[in-house]
């Protein structure tokens, strides 16, 4: 199961839109053992903004808020340069709504470079494995994480990984190295 999930999770990086991948990602998520670690899913406004930002990939969210930018700027250099007071009416209005859009789509892809390039997801390889207060099998028990169980990782030091759960910054402690695999 482990490897499912994490290929589900490198393929859903790429394939944003893809409805079987994410009914088959579902259905093998539903089967792991760590429910209790599951992000909800958020509705309302925060769901609706999420899913905006989820419907494109990074390098899909790049090309579109560069194309939203220049025609953001083509707009803005006509209301600038247009001498028509009629037309800047007709143009003022397509400005803000630009603009907004770029600012909009800057932020969402802004969030997405970070989570690509700063934050180390990865995904337990091992049927059981405990989690430790320290990095070394010396230390106390934490709690029990599952073959499949996503965590951030956070640290590493002496082929130990300091982790914490998505969502649940209070679960943290140490794992072996080889015992999880980076999305």
């Amino acid at each position: 199961m482990g490897n499912a999930i994490l290929w589900y999770e490198r393929a859903s990086r790429y394939l944003t839109r893809f409805d079987d991948l994410h009914y088959n990602y579902e259905y093998a998520r539903s089967k792991l053992a760590d429910e209790e670690f599951r992000l909800p899913e958020p509705g309302g406004t925060v769901g609706f903004f999420l899913s905006l930002h989820n419907a494109l990939n990074l390098n899909e969210s790049l090309w579109f808020t560069a194309a939203m930018f220049w025609i953001f700027a083509l707009v803005l250099a006509c209301w600038i340069y247009v001498r028509s007071e009629q037309w800047k009416r007709w143009l003022r209005i397509p400005c803000w709504i630009l603009g907004a859009a770029v600012i909009l789509f800057i932020s969402s892809t802004s969030v997405k470079l970070y989570q690509y390039e700063y934050v180390s997801t990865a995904i337990v390889m091992r049927p059981a494995l405990d989690v430790k207060t320290g990095p070394g099998e010396d230390f106390s028990t934490n709690f029990t994480l599952h073959e499949g169980t996503q965590v951030r990782v956070v640290q590493r030091q002496n082929g130990w990984s300091r982790i914490i759960m998505p969502g649940k910054a209070s679960f943290t402690g140490w794992i072996p190295d080889l015992s999880i695999t980076e999305v």
